[in-house]
């Protein structure tokens, strides 16, 4: 009975490990191979708050393998660790380990590969969080800016000036403009008082 294709999306754990072909002592030759082991997100678990979080029992670690052809091919695309893959294949014995964390046995799943290729919409997704991180960040940046034309500076707490001079906008103080000569109010380089205008009461 044909057995169902296994299909394996996550990232590489680590740059996958190759043997190329060789010839062995007693006249056999051995197929290049290529191991990967992919981790694949568990689904996260819902908090009694109603709050989402990690399974905290971690990604689940697939490794699939390829022989000969498909592993000369899979060498010559100089996948890395951290890229998203998808990789297709059929299932295998499982491979045993001893876990570094409390020193027993455990089976890792197999997948033997057919192929394996980059996760174009998981990459498509990880580029356009990159680009929108660095937008908001500029975005910050350009708000901590100086008005050229004004000299002020956005942000609390952060002192802004008038004409050069660096003032409280919080302060009341009023600001000194300087005296424009061909205004009919200025009198000698100076404004003219509300007495002098007739204003007073």
């Amino acid at each position: 009975m044909p057995q169902s294709m296994q299909v394996v999306r996550g990232n590489l754990a680590a740059n996958p490990d190759y043997f190329p072909a060789r010839a062995n002592e007693d006249g056999s030759e051995s197929r290049a191979f290529l191991r990967a082991t992919v981790y694949e997100d568990r689904p996260r678990i819902r908090q009694q708050d109603g709050t989402w979080a990690d399974n905290p029992a971690g990604p689940v670690k697939t490794t699939v393998k390829f022989w000969g052809t498909a592993a000369e091919i899979l060498h010559g695309c100089d996948f890395r660790q951290g890229d998203s893959v998808v990789a297709t294949g059929r299932q295998g014995d499982p491979d045993a380990y001893i876990s570094d964390k409390d020193g027993k046995a455990y089976a890792r799943p197999v997948v033997i590969g057919d192929s394996m290729q980059i996760d174009a919409i998981a990459t498509q997704r990880r580029r356009q969080a990159a680009e929108r991180k660095r937008h908001n960040e500029q975005q910050r940046s350009d708000m901590d800016q100086p008005i050229a034309s004004r000299g002020e500076y956005w942000g609390d707490g952060v002192p802004r000036t008038f004409g050069g001079e660096p003032y409280d906008p919080l302060s009341g103080n009023p600001v000194t403009m300087p005296a424009d000569p061909a205004d009919p109010n200025v009198i000698a380089g100076q404004p003219r008082s509300e007495f002098s205008q007739g204003n007073a009461f």
